[in-house]
């Protein structure tokens, strides 16, 4: 569900639908429940109400930060596998350019073919939520060229060495990088966030205030605070979709200092 919201939706106004509705479902239930408790809520019944709802909010803000803690720092985790298998590809085409010329020309020609699969095949696909078949199938034609040779010297098994151990940590990069399409909130975690979100604003609504406007000021304000966040974890859930997603740049930084190390 969160892969079609920040795709189908620019960022700015998916912002502002969720927020309405935030601030929407606080106003209705506060004129709901006024109407509902309206000459049987005495100012101690208000004190009450207000020290449970200090209680319930500091909870829900205590998981909300973490969803957004958590969220953050995956997705800061997958922008950095990318560019360690960038940095990986970069070294493992500088070491086999040291090799005889005839294996050196296909290697690079694989890597670099590699490169181009992640930027226009790999990160489109991960935009809908799954991986190319086709970056697979040229990642594997690489691992294969470059598994294929045979080194005849010292000089030879040294480089050869340095490419296959920069190759395979491209390999732990790449999978960490595309576990994150699989690593979103599971959907028992949404209905457990939506559930209490609309808890807290409804509790917010509840509250008693001198008048009814400085009552709809207060509750409109924290659902737009609320809705913020939710927003926030929304686009977080998912670090490859959407017009604020991470970009391929790792990747074509790559293919810039592969055409400086020719």
């Amino acid at each position: 569900m969160t892969t079609f919201l920040v795709n189908a939706f620019p960022s700015w106004l998916l912002a502002i639908v969720i927020v309405a509705l935030c601030v929407i479902v606080a106003l209705v239930a506060s004129r709901l429940l006024a109407r509902a408790f309206r000459g049987h809520v005495r100012p101690d019944h208000s004190e009450v109400a207000g020290d449970v709802l200090q209680a319930w909010g500091a909870m829900y803000a205590v998981l909300l930060a973490l969803v957004v803690i958590a969220l953050w720092d995956r997705r800061s985790e997958v922008d950095a596998h990318a560019t360690e298998e960038a940095g990986f590809l970069i070294a493992t085409y500088r070491d086999v350019g040291g090799l005889p010329p005839k294996f050196a020309e296909d290697a690079r020609a694989k890597i670099e073919a590699y490169a181009h699969a992640v930027i226009d095949r790999s990160y489109p696909a991960l935009r809908v939520g799954a991986p190319s078949d086709e970056t697979r199938t040229t990642y594997g034609d690489m691992f294969t060229t470059i598994l294929s040779f045979r080194p005849t010297d010292r000089h030879g098994e040294i480089l050869y060495g340095e490419a296959l151990r920069e190759l395979n940590r491209s390999s732990e990069a790449r999978t960490k990088r595309l576990a994150a399409v699989r690593g979103g909130l599971p959907p028992v975690f949404w209905a457990v966030l939506l559930v209490t979100t609309a808890i807290t604003l409804a509790g917010v609504g509840a509250l008693q205030m001198e008048t009814g406007r400085v009552r709809n000021a207060f509750v409109a304000g924290f659902a737009t605070g609320v809705g913020s966040l939710i927003f926030l974890v929304v686009v977080l859930d998912r670090p490859f979709s959407g017009d604020l997603a991470l970009p391929p740049d790792p990747y074509l930084e790559a293919l810039d200092a592969m055409k400086a190390a020719r």
